[in-house]
């Protein structure tokens, strides 16, 4: 209150202040009368407040009073983003111009004056490659029916003529070009990747028929289990010379059996008899039982056990008809390739036991098929033995220490290899126990293991033509290396 009446006082002073100030800007006017007149002046009383009256201030109104600003709580402090460095500028790729679309080879067939037992196709689904040298640069894809000349042979491969070019492919992926390859061939025997025990036994009757003063059948004994394993001998029995050939030793690799009979088949109508004075003795298969075994995957309840025994070694995780189908011993769990005297179990992957296979016996000859296949073998003076086995297009031709022997051996396999192509392989760490080892150690006859077919066993159908076309001339070739001994 006391503050609104000094500013009352104040305003009031002011405003007297003003008053004086304007006087003194601008004074009172006085008339002046004419001559002669008297005229009474007034007196001026000065503009101001009366001092004999009390004076009033001026009341004014209070200043609004304002509340004071909300009290506001200051924004979170947040911290700075994170300060990233700028993506590292990368220069657009070069554009490459697509490549030149250059037109496919134009396939050339082989000229027509190319002899026809030359001219062969593909045997493929998709290709097979065609190459500078085995494991060589690819030098073009042969689609399935691609025509080429055969060259030669050369272990598991074939030198041809493709296109113009000379290269070599696969032997299990070729074939003839001509239809009726086989049809002008063979008479007999069909064409079959599993020929089996009742159809030798069928075929071997029907040869008799057709040649009865050439083919003499016997057997050299019975299986473990009973059958009677066949024997052939073909030709003189007073021969100068004496070849026996068997196949089938081992029951997977049955398509030996095959091929013994469609070689035998094929030369008994081409004068085989002309190329020497040799009385082949043929056993086609000396294991029936096993074969049966492979072909059929089926275990009898013996065999299974066997089974269950590997199983247990930890020998097979196949499933039954697997490893049936895979089997290589006797019916009885014998490796008869294993069971002959010399080199008998030395080798470290025997088994212990019957199994299916490498399984060498309890003892040298202690199953029946080697003890019939040895005597048989006691029984003539045999110039040479032929063993046929798969897979691998090789032929092993020594045993032991004894060299004259080895050297024939040596000898009658390069006859063989000449025109088989197969690859000769020594026996330098080869597992002992076989039929050629006996006889090459034991008997001192000149004999060859040939290993025929490229893929694992049992082998496939397609396989026959490049078997059958590298062993057609083995006979006569044994024949003509016996001429010059």
């Amino acid at each position: 209150m006391k503050r609104i009446l000094s500013l009352s006082l104040i305003i009031a002073l002011l405003l007297s202040l003003s008053a004086c100030q304007s006087k003194e800007d601008n004074p009172t006017s006085i008339s002046t009368a004419p001559s002669g007149s008297q005229e009474t002046v007034p007196s001026v009383t000065p503009e101001g407040p009366d001092p004999s009256k009390p004076t009033t201030p001026v009341v004014t109104d209070p200043p609004v009073i304002v509340d004071p600003p909300e009290i506001v709580d200051p924004p979170e402090i947040v911290d700075p983003p994170e300060i990233v460095d700028p993506p590292e500028i990368v220069d657009p790729p070069e554009i490459v111009d697509p490549p030149e679309i250059v037109d496919p080879p134009v396939i050339v067939d082989p000229p027509e004056d190319v002899d026809p037992d030359a001219l062969w196709v593909a045997n493929c689904q998709d290709y097979i490659n065609f190459r500078d040298y085995p494991g060589g640069t690819v030098l073009a894809r042969i689609p399935p029916g691609g025509k080429m000349e055969l060259l030669r042979w050369d272990g598991k491969y074939a030198y041809v003529k493709y296109n113009g070019m000379e290269g070599c492919v696969i032997t299990n992926y070729i074939k003839p070009a001509a239809e009726d390859y086989f049809a002008t061939r063979l008479d007999t025997v069909k064409v079959t990747n599993v020929y089996t025990y009742r159809q030798l036994l069928m075929d071997i009757g029907a040869l008799q028929i057709r040649y009865p003063d050439v083919i003499t059948m016997d057997t050299i004994g019975t299986t473990e289990l009973g059958r009677d394993i066949p024997v052939l001998r073909v030709g003189n029995p007073n021969a100068e010379h004496h070849v026996l050939l068997h196949g089938s030793i081992h029951a997977r690799e049955h398509m030996t059996t095959w091929l013994l009979m469609a070689m035998l088949d094929y030369w008994l109508d081409h004068d085989l008899f002309s190329y020497g004075d040799v009385c082949y003795h043929i056993i086609p298969m000396v294991n029936p039982d096993g074969v049966i075994i492979a072909q059929t995957g089926v275990l009898t309840d013996e065999q299974y056990e066997i089974y269950r025994n590997d199983q247990s070694a930890g020998y097979t995780s196949a499933a039954v008809d697997s490893y049936a189908t895979e089997w290589k011993a006797n019916g009885v769990g014998i490796d008869l390739n294993s069971n002959f005297l010399s080199g008998w179990g030395l080798a470290e992957t025997y088994r212990s036991a019957p199994s299916a296979l490498q399984y060498p016996g309890d003892a040298p000859f202690t199953a029946a098929e080697s003890i019939a296949l040895r005597d048989y073998t006691l029984r003539y003076s045999f110039d040479t033995t032929i063993s046929y086995h798969a897979t691998g297009s090789i032929l092993y031709y020594e045993y032991g220490t004894k060299q004259d022997v080895n050297l024939r051996s040596k000898a009658l396999g390069a006859a063989v290899s000449a025109v088989s192509g197969y690859t000769m392989v020594n026996s330098v760490g080869v597992n002992g126990g076989g039929y050629k080892d006996w006889a090459i150690d034991e008997l001192e006859i000149p004999s060859l293991t040939i290993e025929i077919g490229c893929d694992v066993c049992p082998l496939a159908e397609r396989e026959l033509y490049s078997i059958f076309a590298r062993n057609c001339q083995v006979l006569p070739a044994i024949a003509q290396w016996l001429q010059t001994q």
